[in-house]
């Protein structure tokens, strides 16, 4: 190129940037003094990390593309300079030691590409088509990433067997019919599904895993599931599919796990089931909503030897349970039988004794009207402790600890009655006003969520603990009913059950840093008391629904990859008063709505993509602390700028590293308790007469004067401006704007690394100190025995 406008065609050149990175329809390359390199699309601070994408150069030959170049795409494509843990990656080490990545031999003395493991590590974007040309990849885990994933092409693959895309944005599986080796399918907690997709996988006949709780299926189930045959684990729980259960799957004779729970299936319960001889996990409860709900006589299943557990609970089963039910059943190895909340009635057969532990078998909310005396002699409590009698009643609906007896209630002629909200005036403990039954949400949520696992779990399930000493729990002061569950940081793994918004009195829910944990929020409006919701970093990537929360007043969802267009459900929070969406992905501009939040007090939308004119903000007049830090505001801050907010008020306003420009308005004065920060912004000055404002940054600015604000043009500080004594504005050399930082970034780290350096000397100084005075008295205490050695020997010459 002869000319910079021609080369600007090509590549904008160092310290200047648009969208394109050229100058490209009409757009010119704009001055940015964070751009180190050509062709810059952003205009990052100092601090951030540079991307690094390589271009994709295509011809028209079938050939595919390296391996490593298939996985420099992805890493390109999902964002890898971001990612938690990225060793390796685009570097000069051969690919099969990168990070995640697993090789085998290739068959003909070379290694190729095995295993893919990324597991929750803040992958964003969408894969590249490319990936399923590597040769030899046989397993495939991306769980727990905002990634979009993409099935066309799929086919390609013909070795990929186990694929785990579990809590990820999957909005289609057209193209998973292709995937004719898959062996193992994880599709847990995707939420985005949203329709009846399932005809695709039953042509997936070597399929030995499907796991798809949680998704968003619509439909019914379909006879095709009987061609996997291969099938053992199947879990399709927490949909909305309906119909019937086909009996087809009765045919798939190795199935070990089914799990149907919580959808919306009618119809009977097939009695085929008794013919699968290594069933021991069957989960067809919760089916009541919509509608929905299982109805029937109880089935015997008298053949199933391997079962473990049987959940058929909250359905609409009706009759009697035979003598015969569960009769080859390993007793020693059955851990529950559930089947409470259905339409059950006496007798119930005495032979169910021979499980040798009542807490396994739960019958309560039926309408049974005895107790065999043989099961109440395996409890503790007697017939208490299998149900409670008729005309009492408790949150479990039997005794299950010394704390939780049968109280009198309103008599229904029936035992097992599971009810918190109701006690006869005579009852002289405390008026409870908890849920049907507190104590099995928090059950439901342990096993859902593999409990056994966690970091914290102590007293959970203890049936002789009151919930209320559970970790994490913490009840309404003398009751017996959650007010607040917190289980930050605990390991939690899977999907939150709905049914925990069901505690009546929950009005604390904290669940961050949970990476592998996933939620949906369309049923929240349950929690009528929830006030404060914390959910930072886990699997969360839509807050739809979170406006039914009528109460929420503190709402945090930082690190959750949230994309899009600042969530329109919140603008119908009325009740909001502090909203948390810090490091997401946030684009576009915010409403003119949110200015009608008239309660928020505190708004977090730091290091997001958000943008837009600052002049044209509208923000509510009721905000304490506004933090809209790394973002993409541009523009000059006008004198209007929060116009409607009360001049006395202590105000906390955070736009650093965005593309605000001009000079600092004398406007600004009106805001007498200002607490601010405009550091690596594209500011030329500021008006003299703010320095005189000396309460702004608590007090600094009386102190410091205006580099208290903003460090000058050509000086630079930490935070880019003056904290204290030490923290001052020091000369730069490419400091083009007020209040840069750009030759202070990591200084801190290396103070720190100073102190510590200095700390090791001092004290290595102390040790050969201490080492050579207890050399001087060694020979001190030597020379002191010789001189005693030789008085002794004079003494006896004498």
């Amino acid at each position: 190129c002869n000319r910079v406008s021609r080369c600007d065609a090509i590549l904008c050149p160092p310290e200047t940037y648009n969208e394109d990175g050229r100058t490209a329809r009409g757009q010119r390359c704009v001055h940015c003094p964070f751009n180190p390199y050509y062709g810059g699309t952003n205009c990052y601070p100092r601090n951030t990390e540079y991307p690094t994408v390589s271009p994709v150069v295509e011809d028209d030959r079938n050939v595919s593309p390296s391996e490593a170049k298939i996985l420099c795409a992805i890493y390109d494509n999902t964002r890898g300079f971001r990612w938690r843990i990225n060793h390796g990656w685009k570097s000069d080490t051969v690919h099969c030691m990168w990070y995640g990545i697993t090789c085998g031999d290739d068959g003909n003395g070379g290694a190729t590409v095995y295993s893919i493991v990324l597991s929750s590590n803040n992958l964003v974007g969408t894969l590249p088509p490319e990936l399923f040309e590597l040769p030899g990849l046989t397993r495939l885990i991306l769980n727990g990433n905002n990634i979009n994933f993409d099935f066309n092409g799929m086919g390609r693959s013909q070795t990929l067997q186990e694929l785990d895309i579990s809590h990820t944005k999957v909005s289609s599986l057209k193209g998973i019919d292709e995937a004719n080796a898959l062996v193992k399918l994880r599709l847990d907690g995707c939420g985005c599904l949203m329709g009846n997709v399932l005809s695709g996988m039953w042509e997936l006949e070597g399929l030995e895993e499907l796991r798809a709780g949680g998704s968003g299926l619509v439909g019914k189930i379909g006879s095709g599931i009987g061609r996997l045959r291969k099938l053992k684990i199947l879990s399709l729980s927490a949909n909305q599919l309906t119909g019937s259960i086909p009996t087809e799957i009765t045919q798939i004779k190795g199935l070990v796990t089914c799990d149907l729970a919580e959808n919306n299936l009618t119809g009977t319960i097939p009695a085929e089931f008794d013919n699968l001889q290594f069933l021991g996990d069957l989960d067809l409860s919760n089916q009541i909503g919509d509608g929905g709900g299982l109805t029937g006589q109880l089935p015997h299943f008298p053949s199933l030897v391997n079962l473990k557990n049987i959940n058929l609970s909250n359905n609409r089963l009706t009759g009697t349970i035979a003598s015969d039910f569960l009769q080859k059943t390993d007793p020693t190895i059955v851990t529950k039988i559930d089947l409470s909340s259905n339409q059950l009635t006496s007798p119930i057969p005495p032979e169910l004794a021979r499980l040798g532990d009542p807490n396994i078998l739960k019958l309560t909310s039926n309408h049974f009207t005895s107790v065999p005396f043989s099961i109440c002699d395996l409890s503790d409590y007697g017939c208490d402790g299998v149900l409670c009698p008729a005309g009492t009643c408790n949150c479990d609906g039997r005794q299950e600890s010394d704390s939780s007896p049968c109280r009198a209630c309103n008599d229904t002629g029936v035992m097992g009655v599971a009810d918190c909200n109701y006690y006869d005036e005579g009852f002289d403990g405390p008026a409870l006003t908890t849920g049907p039954n507190e104590r099995r949400i928090l059950s439901q949520l342990y096993d859902a969520c593999n409990g056994k696992k966690w970091r914290r779990q102590a007293n959970w399930g203890d049936i002789h603990k009151s919930l209320c000493e559970w970790d994490g729990v913490r009840c309404v002061s003398g009751l017996e009913t959650v007010e607040q569950l917190s289980l930050r940081s605990n390991d939690i793994v899977g999907t939150l059950p709905l049914q925990v918004f069901q505690l009546p009195n929950l009005k604390i829910l904290s669940l961050d840093d949970n990476p592998a944990l996933t939620m949906q929020l369309n049923d929240i409006g349950t929690a009528a008391k929830l006030e404060t919701l914390t959910i930072d970093g886990i699997t969360l990537t839509s807050l739809e629904g979170v406006k039914n929360a009528r109460q929420l007043k503190v709402l945090s969802a930082n690190r959750i990859n949230l994309g899009g267009g600042f969530p329109s459900d919140i603008l119908a929070m009325d009740s909001i008063e502090v909203l948390s969406l810090e490091h997401n992905q946030l684009t576009g501009t915010l409403p003119d709505e949110l200015s009608k939040l008239k309660r928020l007090k505190k708004l977090n939308l730091m290091k997001n993509n958000l943008g837009g004119d600052i002049s044209r903000l509208l923000l509510p007049p009721s905000l304490s602390e506004i933090g809209l830090s790394r973002n993409k505001f541009e523009g000059f801050i006008p004198m209007n700028f929060l116009q409607d907010r009360h001049d006395d008020d202590p105000l906390s306003l955070n736009l650093s590293g965005n593309r605000i420009m001009g000079t600092l308005p004398l406007y600004l004065s009106r805001f007498r308790k200002l607490t601010i920060d405009l550091h690596d912004n594209f500011i030329e000055g500021m008006d003299p007469r703010l320095c005189d404002m000396h309460q702004w940054n608590g007090g600094l600015v009386g102190l410091y004067g205006c580099e208290a604000i903003l460090c000058p043009k050509g000086e630079s500080a930490v935070n880019g401006k003056r904290a204290s004594d030490e923290n001052v504005c020091e000369p730069c050399a490419i400091s083009m704007y007020y209040g840069s930082s750009s030759c202070h970034k990591g200084k801190g780290i290396m103070k720190r690394v100073y102190e510590m350096l200095m700390l090791m000397v001092l004290a290595g100084i102390l040790v050969i100190w201490f080492l050579v005075y207890q050399q001087i008295l060694n020979r001190v205490q030597n020379m002191t025995a010789d001189v005693s050695l030789d008085i002794s020997k004079f003494a006896k010459l004498q």
